[in-house]
Protein backbone atom coordinates (compact mmCIF):
# COMPACT_ATOMS: atom_id res chain seq x y z
CA UNK A 1 0.00 0.00 0.00
CA UNK A 2 2.41 2.58 0.94
CA UNK A 3 6.06 2.66 -0.94
CA UNK A 4 9.24 1.81 1.04
CA UNK A 5 10.76 4.23 2.88
CA UNK A 6 14.40 3.72 1.35
CA UNK A 7 16.18 7.02 0.96
CA UNK A 8 15.27 7.15 4.62
CA UNK A 9 16.44 3.95 5.89
CA UNK A 10 20.04 4.42 3.47
CA UNK A 11 20.08 7.78 5.39
CA UNK A 12 19.54 6.56 9.12
CA UNK A 13 21.90 3.99 7.99
CA UNK A 14 25.21 5.85 6.33
CA UNK A 15 24.79 8.92 9.25
CA UNK A 16 24.75 6.13 12.21
CA UNK A 17 27.54 4.36 9.84
CA UNK A 18 29.44 7.41 9.30
CA UNK A 19 29.36 8.15 13.40
CA UNK A 20 30.47 5.07 14.24
CA UNK A 21 33.42 5.44 11.82
CA UNK A 22 34.83 8.34 13.01
CA UNK A 23 34.55 6.92 16.69
CA UNK A 24 36.67 4.10 15.54
CA UNK A 25 38.74 6.80 13.71
CA UNK A 26 38.90 9.11 17.09
CA UNK A 27 39.97 5.64 19.33
CA UNK A 28 42.29 4.70 17.17
CA UNK A 29 44.25 7.76 16.37
CA UNK A 30 44.36 8.70 19.84
CA UNK A 31 44.31 5.50 22.35
CA UNK A 32 48.02 4.23 22.95
CA UNK A 33 49.06 0.93 21.63
CA UNK A 34 49.06 -1.22 24.30
CA UNK A 35 45.46 -0.40 25.25
CA UNK A 36 44.62 -1.11 21.80
CA UNK A 37 46.04 -4.52 22.11
CA UNK A 38 44.80 -5.10 25.44
CA UNK A 39 40.96 -4.83 23.95
CA UNK A 40 42.18 -7.28 21.18
CA UNK A 41 43.03 -4.61 18.73
CA UNK A 42 46.79 -5.93 17.16
CA UNK A 43 46.44 -5.47 13.09
CA UNK A 44 45.79 -1.72 12.30
CA UNK A 45 47.63 1.26 10.57
CA UNK A 46 50.38 3.16 11.93
CA UNK A 47 49.53 6.03 14.12
CA UNK A 48 51.55 8.11 11.38
CA UNK A 49 48.35 8.23 9.27
CA UNK A 50 45.80 9.29 11.88
CA UNK A 51 47.63 12.73 10.96
CA UNK A 52 48.27 12.23 6.89
CA UNK A 53 45.08 10.94 6.15
CA UNK A 54 42.94 14.18 7.42
CA UNK A 55 45.80 16.11 5.75
CA UNK A 56 45.92 14.77 2.38
CA UNK A 57 42.06 14.98 2.59
CA UNK A 58 41.99 18.81 3.55
CA UNK A 59 44.81 19.68 1.16
CA UNK A 60 43.13 17.66 -1.84
CA UNK A 61 39.62 19.80 -1.37
CA UNK A 62 41.64 22.67 -1.25
CA UNK A 63 43.58 21.69 -4.64
CA UNK A 64 40.32 21.01 -6.25
CA UNK A 65 38.36 24.24 -5.06
CA UNK A 66 41.46 25.98 -6.53
CA UNK A 67 41.87 23.83 -9.68
CA UNK A 68 37.75 24.17 -10.39
CA UNK A 69 38.06 27.93 -10.21
CA UNK A 70 40.86 28.25 -12.13
CA UNK A 71 39.01 25.90 -14.92
CA UNK A 72 36.07 28.46 -15.01
CA UNK A 73 38.17 31.83 -15.10
CA UNK A 74 40.26 29.79 -18.03
CA UNK A 75 36.48 28.89 -20.15
CA UNK A 76 34.60 32.39 -19.18
CA UNK A 77 35.23 35.00 -22.09
CA UNK A 78 36.16 38.52 -20.91
CA UNK A 79 33.87 41.40 -20.12
CA UNK A 80 33.84 42.58 -23.22
CA UNK A 81 33.50 39.65 -25.26
CA UNK A 82 29.68 39.39 -26.93
CA UNK A 83 29.09 35.96 -25.66
CA UNK A 84 28.86 37.39 -21.88
CA UNK A 85 25.59 39.15 -23.41
CA UNK A 86 23.91 36.74 -25.90
CA UNK A 87 25.38 33.08 -26.44
CA UNK A 88 24.09 29.86 -28.48
CA UNK A 89 21.53 29.49 -25.10
CA UNK A 90 19.96 32.96 -25.23
CA UNK A 91 16.43 33.38 -26.16
CA UNK A 92 16.14 37.29 -26.85
CA UNK A 93 12.58 38.15 -26.95
CA UNK A 94 11.18 40.88 -29.60
CA UNK A 95 10.28 44.41 -28.39
CA UNK A 96 6.56 44.70 -29.94
CA UNK A 97 4.37 47.73 -29.39
CA UNK A 98 1.92 48.04 -26.45
CA UNK A 99 -1.57 46.47 -26.83
CA UNK A 100 -4.06 48.10 -24.43
CA UNK A 101 -4.29 44.84 -22.45
CA UNK A 102 -0.49 44.50 -21.44
CA UNK A 103 1.11 46.60 -19.09
CA UNK A 104 1.99 50.49 -19.90
CA UNK A 105 5.48 51.40 -21.47
CA UNK A 106 8.16 52.55 -18.96
CA UNK A 107 8.03 55.89 -19.96
CA UNK A 108 4.58 56.49 -18.87
CA UNK A 109 5.34 55.21 -14.94
CA UNK A 110 5.93 58.02 -12.53
CA UNK A 111 8.93 56.21 -11.12
CA UNK A 112 8.90 58.63 -8.04
CA UNK A 113 6.76 57.81 -4.79
CA UNK A 114 3.26 58.63 -3.92
CA UNK A 115 2.95 59.71 -0.51
CA UNK A 116 -0.77 61.17 -0.49
CA UNK A 117 -1.22 57.27 -2.39
CA UNK A 118 1.01 55.74 0.67
CA UNK A 119 3.84 54.73 -1.30
CA UNK A 120 6.43 55.04 -0.12
CA UNK A 121 10.22 53.78 -0.57
CA UNK A 122 10.77 54.25 3.31
CA UNK A 123 8.20 51.75 4.65
CA UNK A 124 8.55 49.08 1.89
CA UNK A 125 6.05 50.03 -0.98
CA UNK A 126 7.15 50.29 -4.02
CA UNK A 127 6.48 53.49 -6.13
CA UNK A 128 3.15 53.98 -7.41
CA UNK A 129 2.69 54.67 -11.02
CA UNK A 130 1.15 57.64 -12.40
CA UNK A 131 -2.67 58.60 -12.16
CA UNK A 132 -3.99 57.05 -15.57
CA UNK A 133 -1.11 54.52 -16.53
CA UNK A 134 -1.93 51.61 -14.05
CA UNK A 135 -1.51 48.38 -15.44
CA UNK A 136 -5.16 46.42 -16.60
CA UNK A 137 -5.99 42.84 -15.95
CA UNK A 138 -6.53 40.67 -19.23
CA UNK A 139 -10.35 39.45 -19.18
CA UNK A 140 -9.41 36.48 -20.56
CA UNK A 141 -8.30 34.40 -17.26
CA UNK A 142 -6.75 31.77 -19.48
CA UNK A 143 -5.23 33.64 -22.02
CA UNK A 144 -1.32 31.96 -22.69
CA UNK A 145 1.61 33.27 -21.14
CA UNK A 146 4.27 34.61 -22.86
CA UNK A 147 7.17 32.83 -24.22
CA UNK A 148 10.05 32.63 -21.94
CA UNK A 149 12.95 34.75 -22.98
CA UNK A 150 15.55 37.18 -22.29
CA UNK A 151 15.57 40.93 -21.93
CA UNK A 152 16.94 42.32 -25.01
CA UNK A 153 20.10 44.16 -23.94
CA UNK A 154 18.71 47.34 -25.95
CA UNK A 155 15.66 47.35 -23.35
CA UNK A 156 17.93 47.22 -20.33
CA UNK A 157 20.62 50.06 -21.31
CA UNK A 158 16.79 52.33 -21.85
CA UNK A 159 15.35 51.25 -18.56
CA UNK A 160 19.11 51.90 -17.13
CA UNK A 161 19.83 54.21 -18.50
CA UNK A 162 17.61 56.67 -20.56
CA UNK A 163 14.74 56.60 -17.79
CA UNK A 164 12.59 54.61 -20.38
CA UNK A 165 12.95 57.41 -23.43
CA UNK A 166 14.23 56.19 -26.97
CA UNK A 167 18.03 56.39 -26.85
CA UNK A 168 19.87 59.72 -27.28
CA UNK A 169 22.31 61.48 -25.60
CA UNK A 170 22.35 61.30 -21.57
CA UNK A 171 21.62 63.96 -19.31
CA UNK A 172 24.09 65.26 -17.40
CA UNK A 173 24.49 63.96 -14.13
CA UNK A 174 24.07 66.59 -10.89
CA UNK A 175 26.66 65.97 -8.16
CA UNK A 176 25.29 67.09 -5.06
Amino acid sequence: MFPAPAAEIYGFVLYFGSFFGFLVFLCWALLPEPVLHSLGFTYYPDHWWAVALPAHLTMSIIYILVVYYGYILLKSPSLDDPRTIVDSHSRVGLLRPAIPQQCPPVSAVDLAPHPEAGGSLEHGHGPLPAAGAMMTVPTDPYAPLPALSDIPLSATNRVLFYGGRPPGPLPPVSRA
